[in-house]
């Protein structure tokens, strides 16, 4: 008799054993360690944001359309072409010229790929950094 309740306790605590690892593992939640990789953005699209005048925060609509072959076109909030030039990319450096109502229009920045964004300075002919700021970001 008393080997019997031995055998029972036995298997009775093997048994919780069991089921309590069985729980405890299949409650545990793996979580994938692995950072979401995002696709690099391209330059060439449609970027919208911001510019500002002199050191002023940027405020005003900015836009542009860069198209393959090297074409800039500046665009109103509505999309409507405003603005002509052409564009360049090396590495990181933007560089892009245009002519708005017979000024010219000189901006270069930086590409961020990963952030998907240009940040840099606009200025009157060729000059790149006497009209202010401004800020893109890839749509």
């Amino acid at each position: 008799m008393q080997t019997e309740k031995h055998f029972l306790r036995f298997i009775l605590s093997k048994t919780i054993f069991v089921l309590m690892a069985v729980f405890i593992f299949s409650a545990c939640k793996k979580e994938n360690t692995v950072p979401e990789q995002k696709e690099p953005v391209t330059i060439d699209g449609t970027w919208k944001g911001k510019y500002g005048e002199g050191t002023a925060t940027p405020v005003f609509f900015y836009g542009l359309k860069l198209k393959p072959g090297a074409v800039l076109e500046r665009i109103n909030e509505a999309g409507t072409v405003e603005a002509t030039g052409t564009w360049s990319l090396s590495s990181t450096v933007f560089i892009g010229i245009y002519t708005k109502e017979g000024q010219q229009y000189s901006i270069a920045g930086t590409f961020n790929a990963a952030e998907g964004t240009i940040d840099g300075q606009w200025g009157f002919n060729a000059n790149t950094s006497d009209g202010g700021t401004f800020q893109l970001k890839k749509q």
